[in-house]
């Protein structure tokens, strides 16, 4: 906001009344918009972060009124002292909607933060328009205490830019409150606004509501709520009760709650010793299981935390860009998840890869560090990198870009160079064959793909009687790797008999990783790779049949139909009805067993999941195609989905245009 428009909002009349009271109960209602839409996210970041609790509330119109008329009498009480008088609106309540994150140590403070920031930028990207007005950190501590989360919280607000911000001037303010006669407050505030967009009259309105987010520890959560009940909380309800507090009750209860507040200042101390003392202790003390795979069925927490162990805590802008790479790595997965992978968040995933690269940079010596798994600090970091730059991009590079290109070919570089270091390492040779499948465009191509997958199982295999828990989930993903690989080279086989024994193979790798007889619950890595399984075998099978012109046995078909019970029972399909691959493996599947009425039911149901995925991105007065909304991949889905049921005689709405 500029001089002149701060001004003018200053100089706007203070409206009363049945009008304030309009305007109460109208930014109530956007806040619950505000709330319904934002708050499952910030839900869910609680529960990731594993703060002590996450609560929120909406003020509510009478509450917004009864601060707004409480700001105004002790502006007028104040008045006097200043040349300008204060004016005060509806607008500038800051809390019409308020998130509280508490949590157990004060460290998590700042962490936390980091990680709504990281939220309110993914919120941008998706197309919300929020900023942040300002950010408040208060705090009852010098900044050369060691203690005061203020030095760390301003360091970290700083690296984060100020895109998200609404002015580039204030983007943050420490609030000290040393005096002991004063409030002992100490917590962060992150004052939001949201734009939204509403109708009135007939037309179309753009009106903004502010909204508030508290992160503070369980101990100061205790001290607030007291000293809130004794001093602040029934000032408000004076203009709807007519009865006033009395101040001298607030003026006796200072000494004690002065007193109060040193305790909890304390406990959060001894609280965060405990935490330190613990986690040390923890870190001499533990084991790691050399044999453990480390692959994406791995925890990114578990991963990072067991690199930070190694560091040197004196380290510390290290260790904060290695937090910050593994969060956006984190953040990315579960944008995928959330989106059942058909929404690829590339731009997260090359924000990731660009702080690993910042944080090996910076490691220099620290790089050569070796774990208890015998593994480098750069070997970890260095695949990181790899990996995010290969998930940023396309199922296949047929269409890729120059920037696209570039980043295949830099984490290809990435992980030769981690083979040329580290030898013999079952998990590089399985990323660098997941990297090569990108770029596969010939028979020679493919079968070197298939060769690298081959010497991948017999590394993971060497000196193991028998392969449990993550190395053989890591064993079943090598495989189906494999099957796919084996599809590749049957697309581009010159002979029959190549495409057909390359197909059955790939068959015979990757049906036989999903067992006889399901469990009723399975982990979520184990669903996830027997799905993968039972779906590339229908895609297989299609392509028996279409690519290598092989009609299908009935001992085949009799697999085809288990394969799609499964798929349609009740463990695999609440999950499988989101994948768009998924659902077309089915609507193949069917047609090989001629079930053509369930083959267009699918068929069907991806179109439709397709278009609310294009929808999804379109903006307000966008009204171009859906296949203009869907990248390549998507499309393809979509092309193929609509003359499936045109060449089935269904007759419908089979466009593209906007449903």
């Amino acid at each position: 906001m500029s001089a002149t428009d701060a001004a003018e909002e200053e100089d706007r009349p203070e409206i009363a009344g049945a009008e304030l009271a309009l305007r109460c109960y109208e930014l109530n209602e956007l806040a619950a918009r505000v709330q319904r839409e934002l708050r499952d996210d910030l839900a869910r970041l609680g529960t990731e972060q594993s703060v002590y609790r996450f609560t929120d509330r909406l003020k509510g119109s009478e509450n917004i009124q009864n601060k707004v008329l409480r700001i105004r009498e002790e502006a007028q009480f104040h008045a006097k002292r200043e040349a300008r008088p204060h004016r005060f609106h509806p607008e500038d309540i800051t809390d019409a909607w308020g998130c509280r994150f508490v949590t157990l140590f004060q460290t998590q403070i700042v962490d936390v933060m980091v990680h709504v920031l990281r939220q309110i930028e993914a919120w941008r990207r998706d197309g919300r328009a929020v900023l942040i007005e300002v950010i408040d950190i208060y705090t009852n501590r010098p900044d050369q205490d060691p203690n005061s989360i203020a030095p760390r919280a301003a360091q970290r607000i700083e690296s984060f830019g100020l895109a998200s911000f609404r002015s580039a001037s204030r983007p943050f303010e420490i609030k000290h409150r040393v005096d002991s006669r004063d409030s002992g407050y100490s917590a962060i505030h992150i004052v939001l606004f949201m734009t939204l967009h509403r109708r009135v009259l007939g037309n179309e309105v753009a009106d903004t509501v502010k909204f508030e987010i508290q992160i503070r520890d369980l101990f100061e959560e205790a001290w607030s709520q007291v000293s809130h009940a004794v001093s602040y909380g029934r000032k408000d309800g004076f203009f709807q009760t007519g009865v006033r507090p009395n101040s001298t009750v607030e003026i006796l209860a200072r000494p004690q709650l002065n007193a109060l507040k040193a305790v909890a200042d304390g406990c959060s101390q001894f609280a965060e010793q405990i935490r330190r003392t613990y986690d040390d202790l923890r870190g001499r003390l533990s084991t790691f299981d050399p044999k453990s795979t480390y692959l994406s069925v791995v925890p990114l927490r578990e991963v990072r935390d067991f690199i930070l162990k190694s560091i040197p805590p004196e380290r510390e802008v290290l260790i904060d860009m290695i937090k910050t790479a593994y969060g956006l790595l984190q953040d990315a997965r579960d944008s995928a998840d959330k989106h059942f992978d058909n929404r690829v968040p590339r731009a997260n995933y090359l924000a990731a890869a660009g702080k690993f690269a910042e944080a090996i940079d910076r490691a220099h010596e620290t790089l050569d560090v070796v774990l208890p798994d015998t593994k480098t600090i750069e070997w970890y970091l260095k695949i990181e990198q790899a990996n995010a730059l290969i998930f940023s991009l396309p199922a296949t590079l047929r269409r890729a870009d120059e920037e696209q290109l570039a980043c295949y070919h830099s984490a290809c570089g990435l992980y030769d160079d981690l083979e040329t270091k580290f030898g013999a390492d079952h998990v590089v040779q399985l990323r660098r064959a997941q990297a090569e499948r990108k770029a596969v465009r010939s028979d020679v191509e493919a079968q070197g793909t298939i060769k690298r997958l081959e010497y991948c199982l017999r590394l993971l295999r060497q000196g193991e009687a028998s392969l449990e828990g993550e190395s053989a989930l890591t064993d079943q993903l090598v495989r189906i790797e494999l099957g796919l690989a084996r599809l590749d080279y049957s697309e581009y086989a010159a002979s029959r008999d190549a495409k057909e024994a390359a197909l059955r193979e790939a068959v015979k790798d990757v049906q036989a990783i999903v067992p006889a007889e399901l469990p009723a619950h399975l982990e979520p890595e184990t669903a996830r790779t027997y799905r993968r399984a039972l779906s590339n075998v229908l895609w297989f099978f299609h392509r028996l049949q279409t690519n290598a012109g092989v009609a299908l046995q009935e001992t085949e078909k009799e697999i085809v139909r288990g394969n799609l019970e499964l798929l349609r029972g009740p463990i695999f399909w609440p999950t499988v009805r989101f994948y768009a691959e998924t659902i077309e493996n089915l609507m193949y599947g069917y047609k090989l067993i001629d079930r053509i009425a369930e083959a267009n039911e699918m068929a069907a149901l991806n179109l439709a999941l397709l278009r609310d995925m294009a929808n999804d991105r379109r903006k307000l007065d966008d009204n171009r195609d859906v296949t203009e909304l869907l990248e390549e991949d998507e499309k393809d889905l979509y092309l193929r989905a609509t003359d499936f049921l045109r060449e089935h005689a269904i007759v419908g709405p089979l466009g593209g245009s906007r449903s």
